[in-house]
């Protein structure tokens, strides 16, 4: 029935409505196209969107499916010749797309009613921005690059929905108490001289959402705070109140917050650099009970912590940076009344850089009983041990806790923690053995960074049976990592251990039939200097292996005996001399899933590639390579038969000279090249000797340019 609908939603729509990746050649003219929708890419060429040329109407541009991997780049000359042409615009969406500036042509926009320029690298709005009286929606998150906004802004009378979060603005315009239609304004930056000041918040009562104040450094006192009328918006559902830079007075910050209360239906609160001795008497009082979350961070001046525990709505807390708090005392779950069981809710509490905090007391009643993420990060004078009611940690993390309280083996701890499925351990001096095999059984997610004491092998060890993800890095006592401990581990990453020689899968045991690590689907080993063996029969025994990276291994001399599983789909050899110097012996011919292949070429004896001695599957989708310092032509005969190739990625070969006469495969559907200057000048669009080659190509990216 759901198909049915959506095909008949289609049909009626189908006149008005396109998506671009319904339409084919022959579909008919887009003239009377009102809403076009497409999924955007890495690279979105000018050719993508030459079948709107006939929709005048154009309504709605709308990118959906978010590429967010990294900003994606659109044709410069789609964004200023073809664009401004549709004048009935009422929604255009540019979101993360590497534009710097919007061309003036396109404020003759006059119908829009939603502008994004979300995650763009826009660096200032122009004026005429202020003249698009009907716009009601401007989306201007994570914009790095825009520290301001336009001086006129409050012109815009029918605004209701202002993002900038994440815009690293200095100031607002004034006259922001003009947008009395506000209900979203994400970022307030209070000025000193210059710009809006906190009052005009006070006319603005229906800001709902999230909301940051900041520069509350700016602000003179309790007076002018109290007239931004924080208690009277019942809508607002997050509040992030933030001051900058040092006070001598810390009885203006005390009076500012105390005037800032919020309305006692905020969900999420967030008080950073706050410059006061003690925080407000609000923040203690029973009327806050729907507050869920709560972040202390780089309240410096403050001794205390009031009574959190009493906050019996409290689901996450974050304490952050307060320099001068040593113990966390029963105050904190207490206050004046030990009737209330403190934390009922509380399922994350992180504890960071807190570098003179010393005593962790545990009441002896039920406390954190809900808890299941616990994060304890640079507290390097903290002496106390994990609290014992831990029953529902499902994540720890301990980070630069040199002086908690850990037994030599840490596993005895460990495993009373029968919920716990993710941990990660980094920098902990007072860890002197870590074994692998003596985890709690519930664990699916290991991360080890800098731990002296962790080892992998021992005859004695049993499985840790529900492991799926293991990380190592720079753990120096590591000398052999045995894949057999963990039957159901599909990620395996091992980075900047010195010492490590071998990864080993033991075989098989008799009469058992089971493989010991059949559902392993990714190996990454980088930076792992004294590595010389992989797997013996990794053919066999890793039958679910679809990607292998080896980076900067200098010791691996070849792949085991019996090659690479034919399940590989992704190669990814990087700096590993021994390794590249006998490409024949890879045989890649004989791995049927190969789509993706990245490599260096070092040898310097390689100045055409594919040769000989390189023979690529016809599978092959992806082709990356990097770093050849010799090579100077590539050789079509040894591409000609990858008919799969979509993608060619050829970067650092600086005395690449030129493309082959006879083209490149045709099924290419992006070229991309990169610090490769004796090719530049000969792929410019139109005019260069090897334009002719490539025009057939989609997207070509050269040096990180569009071209066109």
């Amino acid at each position: 029935m759901h198909d049915l609908i959506n095909d008949l939603a289609r049909f009626v729509a189908g006149k008005y409505c396109l998506r671009l990746e319904d339409h084919y050649p022959g579909h008919g003219t887009t003239a009377r196209v009102r809403n076009f929708t497409y999924f955007p890419s890495e690279y979105d060429t000018f050719d993508k969107f030459k079948l709107l040329r006939e929709g005048k109407n154009l309504r709605t541009f709308l990118p959906v499916g978010m590429y967010r991997s990294a900003t994606g780049r659109i044709s410069n000359k789609f964004v200023h010749d073809m664009l401004p042409t549709f004048k009935s615009f009422m929604v255009l969406s540019l979101y993360n797309r590497s534009i710097i500036k919007l061309p003036y042509s396109i404020s003759g926009l006059k119908r829009i009613r939603i502008l994004d320029l979300s995650r763009t690298h826009i660096e200032k709005l122009s004026d005429w921005i202020c003249t698009l009286y009907s716009l009601q929606t401007l989306l201007l998150s994570y914009c790095k690059n825009l520290e301001e906004l336009p001086k006129d802004l409050g012109k815009l009378i029918n605004l209701y929905y202002l993002d900038v979060s994440g815009a690293l603005l200095k100031k607002m315009p004034i006259q922001m108490d003009r947008l009395t239609n506000l209900q979203v304004l994400t970022t307030f930056v209070v000025g000193k001289d210059c710009g809006s000041a906190i009052k005009e918040l006070g006319q603005l009562p229906m800001l709902g959402g999230n909301l940051l104040l900041y520069g509350l450094e700016n602000v003179s006192g309790g007076r002018e705070a109290s007239m931004a009328n924080m208690k009277g918006k019942k809508h607002l559902k997050s509040l992030t109140l933030e001051w900058k830079g040092d006070i001598n007075d810390s009885q203006v910050p005390r009076d500012v917050l105390e005037s800032l209360e919020p309305h006692s239906s905020i969900n999420h609160l967030k008080i950073n650099g706050y410059h006061g001795t003690r925080f407000p008497k609000w923040l203690e009082t029973p009327s806050f009970c729907s507050i869920e979350s709560l972040s202390l961070s780089n309240c410096a001046y403050c001794f205390h912590l009031p009574a959190l525990g009493q906050i019996q709505s409290l689901k996450s807390l974050e304490i952050v940076g307060m320099s001068n708090i040593s113990a966390f005392t029963e105050d904190m779950y207490f206050g004046n009344n030990c009737e209330i069981e403190p934390f009922p809710s509380l399922q994350k509490f992180k504890i960071e850089n807190m570098q003179d905090l010393e005593r962790w007391d545990i009441p002896e009643c039920e406390v954190f009983c809900s808890l299941e993420k616990l994060y304890l990060i640079d507290c390097p004078k903290l002496n106390a041990k994990l609290p014992k009611q831990l029953l529902s940690l499902r994540k720890l993390e301990i980070s630069g806790c040199d002086n908690l309280v850990l037994s030599n083996e840490l596993s005895p701890e460990l495993n009373k923690l029968d919920s716990l499925e993710r941990l990660e351990i980094s920098d902990c001096g007072s860890l002197i053995s870590f074994p692998l095999g003596n985890l709690p059984t519930s664990l699916e997610k290991l991360v080890c960074n800098g731990c002296g004491g962790f080892e992998s092998e021992s005859a004695s060890y049993q499985p840790v049976s529900l492991l799926e993800e293991l990380k190592c890095k720079n753990c120096n006592s590591l000398k052999v990592v045995s894949l057999g401990l963990f039957p159901t581990l599909k990620v395996v990453q091992v980075k900047d251990c010195k010492r490590m020689e071998v990864l080993s899968v033991p075989p098989c045991r008799i009469g058992n039939g089971r493989l010991p690590a059949p559902n392993l689907r990714q190996i990454e080993i980088i930076n792992c200097e004294k590595l010389k063996f992989l797997p013996a029969r990794m053919e066999s025994l890793l039958p679910s292996l679809r990607k292998l990276d080896l980076c900067n291994c200098p010791e691996i001399e070849c792949f085991p005996k019996g090659g690479l599983p034919t399940s590989l789909q992704s190669l990814y050899i990087l700096n590993c001399k021994k390794l590249l110097t006998s490409p024949k012996t890879w045989d890649l011919l004989r791995l049927p899933s190969l789509r993706g292949l990245r490599i260096d070429v070092t040898d310097e004896a390689v100045e055409s590639f594919p040769n000989e001695d390189w023979l690529l599957p016809c599978t092959l989708e992806y082709l990356e390579l990097r770093g050849c310092q010799n090579l100077k032509m590539l050789n079509y005969s040894g591409l000609q038969h990858l008919t799969s190739l979509q993608r060619l990625r050829i970067t650092w070969c600086r005395l690449l000279q030129s493309l082959p006469e006879e083209g490149l495969p045709t099924s290419l559907t992006k070229l991309e090249i990169r610090d490769s200057p004796l090719l530049k000048p000969r792929l410019e669009w139109e005019k260069g000797q090897d334009w002719a080659e490539v025009a057939h190509i989609p997207c070509i990216i050269v040096d990180e340019e569009l071209i066109p």
